[in-house]
């Protein structure tokens, strides 16, 4: 009779070892939810500035291209606000203009220095939102005239 008494003791699980391991089960899940989040929120993040990037780059190559148009077109190129319309740069006296991609909409501003004689200093400046703060992306580089 001793026997079946400790026999029936330490039969099954104890409730306290069944909430232990569901404990330790939600915990695992919790984090591995929570890392894939944030591996998502970084990889969206990434492809933004991404973006960004390649749009300051694109504000870069259009004054080039501007300058390269023709002869005259370096010294036609003032100091000053432009942006890019229909592929044209055109002056503005607004200084940052709209580009949607995709659901997201980004805010490029060209800026021309004035001339030193020999060359301009390209400044190009995108903003987007995102989550709760602006991001931006600044990119400069020279123009020389021929």
């Amino acid at each position: 009779m001793l026997e079946i008494s400790i026999f029936k003791k330490y039969k099954g699980q104890t409730l306290v070892e069944i909430i232990l391991a569901v404990a330790v089960a939600i915990t695992v899940i919790v984090a591995l939810v929570t890392l894939a989040v944030s591996a998502m929120r970084y990889a969206q993040s990434s492809m933004m500035r991404s973006v960004g990037e390649k749009l300051a780059a694109g504000g870069i190559e259009a004054v080039r291209i501007k300058r390269n148009s023709s002869v005259d077109a370096y010294d036609n190129l003032g100091a000053g606000h432009y942006f890019i319309d229909g592929g044209d740069l055109v002056s503005t006296s607004s200084e940052f203009s709209s580009i949607s991609y995709d659901k997201y909409t980004f805010s490029r501003k060209i800026d021309i220095g004035t001339d030193t004689g020999s060359y301009k200093n390209i400044f190009v400046e995108v903003r987007w939102q995102e989550g709760a703060g602006d991001r931006k992306v600044y990119l400069s580089s020279r123009i020389y005239k021929y």
